[in-house]
């Protein structure tokens, strides 16, 4: 054989060795790091119940900031909502349903890397009738020809 042909030095196969090892090594330092790397949204986890405790399902829940369009979810049977990779800051939410009246927070806040849990509470929208006053013997004004009507 001839000396031009394929020679194999140990200092060539120590090189790339090293090279692939040291690449690997840069690699998972990389992958570790992007593992750990604190979240930069956070979230917003909650319930919304009646005024006894009891979860309510399909309630309209409204989550805005101020910047953007506000962002919406909907009970489950449980009552349970979230709203996830939410910038920091302050928020409002607003819940509502058929049947129960607003309820609305301000300046909820929601950090970096965290999740904010809230408890609403909805009441019962009590809906009042003004046939305007009630005279003695239980008559109303009639509006049409100012008698009382019964």
């Amino acid at each position: 054989m001839d000396e031009t042909t394929i020679t194999t030095e140990p200092a060539t196969f120590r090189r790339y060795y090293l090279g692939v090892l040291l690449l690997g090594l840069v690699l998972f330092g990389i992958a570790r790091s992007v593992a750990t790397y604190p979240t930069e949204t956070g979230s917003l986890l909650g319930a919304v119940t009646d005024v006894d405790n009891r979860p309510l399902a399909d309630i309209e829940v409204v989550l805005s900031n101020g910047r953007g369009e506000p962002r919406r979810a909907t009970t489950d049977d449980l009552g349970k909502f979230s709203f996830l990779n939410l910038d920091p800051g302050n928020y409002t939410i607003e819940a509502y349903g058929q049947g129960y009246a607003r309820s609305r927070y301000d300046s909820v806040h929601v950090g970096k890397g965290r999740s904010t849990t809230l408890q609403m509470q909805l009441r019962f929208a009590v809906k009042v009738r003004d046939d305007g006053p009630i005279r003695p013997g239980g008559a109303r004004p009639d509006p049409d020809n100012g008698t009382d009507r019964p």
